[in-house]
């Protein structure tokens, strides 16, 4: 869920305004550009990688303790 809201706060706001730059003429304008843009997106995208991580592993810890709970219930174990 983590990785969902950055991605829809931060990322795709900036994608979209990326987007809808005019492509520049000159590759000192267009580096200027990457580099104002890359930094914070990368920065971004990191966070959201290691969020989304994080979920996964609760995920799967609940997931375990659920499957040992029912195997502890059931009869004839």
């Amino acid at each position: 869920m983590g990785g969902i809201i950055l991605t829809a706060t931060f990322n795709v706001p900036w994608n979209e305004a990326l987007g809808a730059l005019t492509v520049p003429t000159s590759a000192q304008e267009a580096a200027t550009i990457w580099r104002d843009y890359s930094g914070k997106w990368q920065v971004t995208n990191l966070i959201r990688t290691i969020v989304s991580g994080v979920c996964v592993l609760i995920t799967a810890a609940g997931l375990m303790m659920l499957h040992r709970r029912v195997s502890d219930a059931s009869p004839g174990q």
